[in-house]
């Protein structure tokens, strides 16, 4: 079975696949597909009519997301893992990762392993827009403190603009990485870049919404997102410069007003870190979504 590589022509394609269920899980994207290509060898085949896509590195192999279609079988799941073998050197490498609940008694019924991985924070997008409440009190007293002590602009993002984000995402990054001796969360932060810096050209060619605040001219906050369905807007970045005090808080406010059509607002995942998480809750999330990580109960021998 020959891989290809993902490009922009395939677009069409994947969106087809993608639209066959409903999906909660951020990573069902366009989006998160072509930024991931700053990161990984993004590479498709067909399986008995299932799309497979895989990301590949330096370390190995893995399917992204379960093979999509309208019904999924034994054979094509077992032949996923047959061509993640042929590139991992260690068969236990091989997994299917941004499985979703609800998927996971399939695979379990099939012999395969099943382990959480992490959960995506959703909220309610009029409370993310309002910040109504004693709980919201302090992200109101951060944006009364922006409006207050900045001359600032709430504007699109335009393919002008990609210079000056990027030199943002590296100020900001600069920034967090000071706050921490982590290595893993520094190795995160550069991860990141490298998947900011693959969107932002395509931004307008990917159905990404983006928005910037401009403060005495000069970008002081970003953001990106897309729709992941027709209630759900999931964000896929936000970058904000942190000596401007309150301006991430505004940002994220005003592109949730803007977003008056959705329902729900997912903001993905923590990482795994603590601070992050700690952010992420501090906005009270209405619903956690679950995803999962699918492997062999027994990896085959290379040998």
């Amino acid at each position: 079975m020959r891989l290809r590589k993902l490009g922009l022509c395939d677009q069409a394609m994947v969106r087809r696949f993608l639209e066959v269920g409903a999906h909660e899980l951020s990573a069902y994207s366009v989006p998160v597909l072509y930024a991931s290509r700053g990161l990984y060898s993004v590479l498709w085949c067909k399986i008995s009519g299932n799309l497979c896509i895989f990301f590949k590195d330096t370390i190995g192999c893995f399917l992204f997301l379960p093979p999509l279609g309208a019904s999924v079988s034994s054979a094509a799941v077992a032949e996923a893992f047959g061509i993640m073998d042929r590139y991992n050197r260690n068969p236990a490498v091989s997994r299917i990762e941004n499985v979703a609940a609800g998927d996971i008694a399939r695979y379990q019924g099939l012999g395969y392993d099943c382990r959480h991985a992490f959960d995506e924070y959703v909220y309610s997008r009029a409370s993310l827009a309002s910040l109504r409440g004693d709980r919201f009190k302090s992200k109101r007293a951060s944006v009364n403190y922006f409006l207050k002590h900045f001359q600032s602009s709430y504007e699109p993002f335009g393919a002008a603009d990609v210079r000056e984000c990027r030199s943002l995402y590296a100020r900001w990054s600069l920034q967090r990485a000071r706050t921490t001796d982590d290595h893993i969360y520094q190795g995160m932060l550069k991860d990141s870049s490298k998947t900011f810096d693959a969107l932002l050209p395509r931004v307008q060619h990917l159905g990404v919404i983006g928005r910037v605040v401009r403060v005495d001219g000069r970008i002081a906050a970003c953001t990106f997102g897309y729709a992941l369905s027709s209630s759900t807007f999931c964000i896929l970045f936000e970058v904000t410069d942190l000596e401007v005090k309150g301006a991430g808080q505004y940002i994220f406010m005003r592109l949730c007003q803007e977003l008056a059509g959705f329902r729900d607002i997912n903001c993905m995942d923590d990482s795994g870190l603590a601070n992050l998480k700690a952010v992420k809750l501090s906005y009270r999330p209405q619903a956690l979504v679950s995803a999962f990580t699918v492997t062999r109960a027994y990896a085959p021998d290379h040998r």
